[in-house]
């Protein structure tokens, strides 16, 4: 499964340098381009473990208090808003 996945992300990689090929982009845009989407994806990771490591930690109570605290204090979370909360 996780091999898949990667044989598709290289295919993105490939799709993404033909582009960059096809359009003629600078390279200084396109480092800074690829730093962005490192620092995004970084962020993005740190965030949904630091909201798993909250729910595996904490009791029910604790996340509710938790949740209150910061200004997410209705019960039916949908998912962006415990994004938001984890970030």
């Amino acid at each position: 499964f996780k091999l898949v996945r990667l044989i598709r992300a290289g295919q993105v990689v490939k799709m993404f340098d033909a582009i960059e090929e096809y359009l003629r982009i600078p390279t200084i845009i396109i480092r800074l381009s690829r730093l962005f989407m490192a620092l995004v994806l970084m962020v993005h990771s740190t965030a949904c473990t630091f909201w798993l490591v909250k729910t595996l930690t904490c009791t029910p109570d604790e996340i509710r208090d938790f949740q209150q605290l910061h200004g997410f204090d209705r019960s039916d979370l949908h998912l962006m808003d415990k994004y938001l909360l984890a970030g």
